[in-house]
This record gives C-alpha cells, sequence and structure tokens, in this order.
C-alpha cells in the first residue's frame, strides 16, 4: 500500500494506514488520523484510532461510498428519525441505505409500521433508496408485537421487511401462529428460521396484507384437484430430529398455489381445488382417519 491519500467524490482520505482490494473490487481502507466526510446524513468521522484491523471505509470498484465505520457513536439524521450509530452504509447514489444502532445499546422505538403501531428494541435499519423504510431489524434476542392484518396480532422475532409503499411484506413468528390462505389455514412457524434469511421467513404479504407464501412445519397437507382423483400428499421432512418445513405461495392474480417440498420440487394447484391440512405433521395419521380421531380438532 503505497498511497497515505486517497482522492474521493466526497472528499480526500488523509492518513490512509492499510488498503486492501477484495474479490470484488472494494477497497478496505484503514485511516490513521481524523477524517471528517461529506454525506446525506451530515458530516461522518470515520474509525482512526484504536489497533483493529476493520475498515474504516469502504469504497466500491467505481469509487462510491459504501460504508464507514465511525470513530465514536455519532446522531444520525434519518427518515425514520434520529439514532445513535457506529456503522453507516450508502447506495451508489450516495443515498442513505442503512445504519447500525450502536454496540451495546438497546433502542426502543414506536415504529408506525402495519395496522397498528409497534415498540422494538432495535439494532439496525435499512432503507429503500427513495428513503422509505426497507427493514426494522431487532437487537438479538428480543421480539415485538405486530399487526400485518387488521385483526391480527403476531408476536415477531429477528425484525420485519417492508414494501416500499410501507405496507409489511415478510416476518419470522416467535411461535406458531394460525395463517389464512385461500387454501386454508396453516400452522405458520419455521423452527430453523435464520435472521438473515428474510426471504424465507415464513410470512410474507401483498400490499393489500394478503398471505402470499406460508412455511409450516407442523403441518400436513392433501391436496385432490377440483376435476377428482386421488390425493396428493406433501409432509415436512422430521428425518433426524431437523424439521425442513413445507413452502406454500399465492398467486392472487392466476388464483393458484404452489406448494413447495422440503426437498425442492413444487407442485401447482388452483384455489378451487381441494386443500385438507392436518396440523399434527408426525402425528402418523391419514386422511382416512378423519371421522375417528380428534387430534385436529
Amino acid at each position: 500500500m503505497e498511497k497515505t491519500n486517497w482522492h474521493t467524490p466526497f472528499g480526500e482520505l488523509r492518513g490512509v494506514t492499510a488498503a486492501k482490494s477484495d474479490e470484488k473490487g472494494r477497497e478496505c481502507i484503514r485511516l490513521g488520523i481524523k477524517n471528517v466526510l461529506q454525506t446525506c446524513v451530515g458530516p461522518l468521522i470515520p474509525l482512526y484510532a484504536g489497533e483493529e484491523e476493520q475498515p474504516s471505509v469502504t469504497l466500491r470498484a467505481d469509487g462510491t461510498l459504501q460504508a464507514v465505520e465511525l470513530e465514536s457513536p455519532q446522531e444520525i439524521k434519518t427518515p425514520a428519525g434520529s439514532f445513535t450509530a457506529d456503522g453507516v452504509t450508502f447506495y451508489p447514489s450516495g443515498a442513505l441505505k442503512s445504519v447500525r444502532i450502536s454496540r451495546g445499546e438497546v433502542v426502543e422505538r414506536e415504529f408506525h409500521v402495519g395496522f397498528e403501531p409497534f415498540t422494538a428494541a432495535t439494532a439496525q435499519l435499512k432503507f429503500y433508496e427513495n428513503g422509505a423504510l426497507r427493514e426494522i431489524v431487532f437487537a438479538e434476542g428480543k421480539r415485538a408485537e405486530v399487526w400485518p392484518e387488521p385483526y391480527w396480532r403476531i408476536l415477531v422475532r429477528f425484525g420485519v421487511t417492508l414494501h416500499e409503499s410501507g405496507e409489511i411484506l415478510s416476518l419470522e413468528p416467535a411461535h406458531p401462529v394460525k395463517a389464512i390462505t385461500p387454501c386454508g389455514t396453516y400452522n405458520a412457524y419455521n423452527p430453523n428460521a435464520e435472521a438473515g434469511a428474510k426471504e424465507h421467513w415464513s410470512l410474507r404479504f401483498d400490499t393489500r396484507s394478503r398471505v402470499t407464501a406460508v412455511t409450516t412445519a407442523g403441518d400436513r397437507v392433501y391436496v385432490r384437484q377440483i376435476s377428482g382423483g386421488h390425493y396428493d400428499e406433501f409432509v415436512p421432512d422430521l428425518s433426524e430430529g431437523r424439521q425442513i418445513p413445507l413452502r406454500l405461495t399465492f398467486n392472487y392474480d392466476a388464483e393458484k398455489a404452489t406448494i413447495i417440498r422440503p426437498d425442492g420440487r413444487a407442485a401447482e394447484y388452483t384455489f378451487e381445488d381441494e386443500f385438507i391440512i392436518y396440523p399434527n405433521a408426525a402425528g402418523g395419521c391419514d386422511a382416512s382417519g378423519c371421522d375417528a380421531c380428534g387430534m385436529c380438532d
């Protein structure tokens, strides 16, 4: 590393002590003296003291600012309010992409998201490029009660993602909840869900608050086409003590449902087909024993 100064679209970086290019062509730069960067959220002071190897500033291959690790927590004004943050990321345009709330600080904030406001201990906020709130990331281990529909309150873990227009897009319940769909009611829950897997969280909604996808590890599903014939069976994989759930998606325009098995195979049906849901996936029963069984009542 030969440079001690770097010229950038947002000013000169002085006192560069280390710079390393990654596989995407980004420059990860470590600073040794105080710099002040002028950004859309105001002046930022990147990390420069201490012996940490963490980059102070990350630049994209085209030179635009991607991320800043702050020397000390700063008050950052965002479209969702002001937050004390120690890390900020940006879009190539310079627009704010995310703020990371200061480590060790639990911030309880009220969000007017869904059909009732809710309060959540927040670790990070992510934004669309136009400034609309994209994701609320909860502090580790924290939960919040969220209203994705007018009469449906869900205790949620990990966080909430939003449509660009502001409606709830996806969430992961903290425990199984009953999700009503055009093809029956399912126990929405994934015991293996992860905080970063928001595209696969157990519940997804459209901008009209209709369920467009549900994941269930507790239900078995039998489907018979409206034309008649046999029932197709769909069961979560409960082998080796690890539940691999079923995933169902719903296309309201086409009035079709897709069921994705644990092995990834998918089958498509219409909303008019017959769906039977057993909320005891490990029960070992089938449709022929319904009259004598009370487990699903």
